[in-house]
């Protein structure tokens, strides 16, 4: 292929990127609104994902601590 060629199919496929750029700013600006319930969302996720799951396995892992006390010191669990 020649160095033309190549250069004209370089220039060829950059030409999307100011469409796809005009569409993600468009994407942007219609998803803006949305954001606050979309973040707090999340954060619910979150809140009960750590109530679900950490939670509980902190406090398994308290009791296991507690009846071998020198082995968690020990090994830092």
């Amino acid at each position: 292929m020649s160095t033309w060629k190549s250069f004209w199919y370089g220039q060829l496929s950059g030409m999307v990127e100011p469409i796809a750029g005009v569409l993600g700013a468009l994407a942007v600006v219609l998803a803006e609104p949305l954001l606050p319930y979309a973040l707090a969302f999340a954060a619910g996720a979150m809140v009960y994902v750590v109530v679900d799951d950490i939670i509980p396995e902190a406090q398994v892992r308290t009791v296991f601590c507690k009846k071998k006390q020198l082995l968690c010191e020990v090994t830092n669990l």
